[in-house]
């Protein structure tokens, strides 16, 4: 509701959006394996890194990267802010 209410959400951007909760959704979900489960599982080789763990990984490098997309990092939200703004912002005499 924020972000559409300043301009930044538009109606085609539903299904990006879409993805990036669902990437959220998979990266907990591994993350709850992990909890629950170790870092570690057995198969034919033995003991190895469970599969989670790089699902994991992935989802989160993901979410990252659509959370910058959206300025949802702190370092993605200076770059919201169109440059007039930027100029009077760091203005003290403006």
């Amino acid at each position: 509701e924020q972000m559409q209410s300043v301009g930044l959400l538009k109606p085609l951007d539903a299904p990006s959006l879409e993805i990036l909760c669902e990437t959220y959704a998979r990266w907990k979900e591994a993350a709850r394996m992990r909890r629950k489960d170790s870092i570690l599982a057995d198969n034919s080789q033995g003991r190895v890194s469970a599969p989670w763990v790089g699902i994991e990984e992935r989802a989160g490098k993901e979410f990252r990267a659509w959370c910058s997309e959206y300025g949802l990092t702190p370092a993605a939200e200076r770059n919201l802010v169109p440059d007039a703004e930027k100029e009077d912002a760091d203005n003290p005499f403006a």
